[in-house]
């Protein structure tokens, strides 16, 4: 196999991996992600602290936690509003637990 042949033969191959990776990146990275979670949680805590963010992840399954009896206490944080302009628009983690 000549040089051309083959720098044309790596470069297609290189080009095809960069595509399938852009197509296939939500998969990639939720797969990925899902290596990180912990799901260990046991009974007789003193309480919940829900860090601020993911309001359709994190408050809902502290809240889930919190009503199987895991803890009696639920301490949620907030998140620093960035634009005051636009912070009444922004629901609190606080509010959306409620």
């Amino acid at each position: 196999m000549s040089w051309g042949k083959r720098a044309l033969w790596v470069l297609s191959a290189s080009f095809l991996i960069i595509v399938l990776c852009l197509v296939f990146r939500k998969p990639l990275l939720t797969g990925y992600a899902a290596l990180f979670e912990v799901h260990n949680a046991t009974k007789g805590a003193d309480a919940l602290v829900c860090l601020c963010g993911g309001q359709t992840t994190r408050v809902p399954e502290t809240l889930r936690l919190w009503n199987q009896g895991y803890a009696p206490l639920v301490w949620v944080t907030e998140q620093k509003n960035m634009n005051r302009e636009f912070s009444k628009l922004i629901q609190s983690n606080l509010g959306f637990a409620r």
